[in-house]
């Protein structure tokens, strides 16, 4: 398990600086199912997941 630390680091190398990419969206998938349930990063997180998905048109 993660922790919100440890995820917010992976998420930012996750999306500085590069195209965001179906392959990026499903590592960022697997950042979220790593972190304890219920955390406030893990809420944030996942809206900007979505907003990611959206913006790229892929469905979950």
């Amino acid at each position: 398990m993660l922790s919100d630390d440890e995820a917010v680091r992976l998420w930012r190398k996750l999306f500085r600086g590069q195209a965001v990419t179906l392959l990026t969206l499903t590592e960022a998938e697997a950042v979220l199912k790593s972190m304890r349930a219920g955390s406030d990063a893990l809420k944030t997180l996942s809206r900007d997941l979505e907003r990611r998905r959206s913006i790229l048109g892929a469905s979950p």
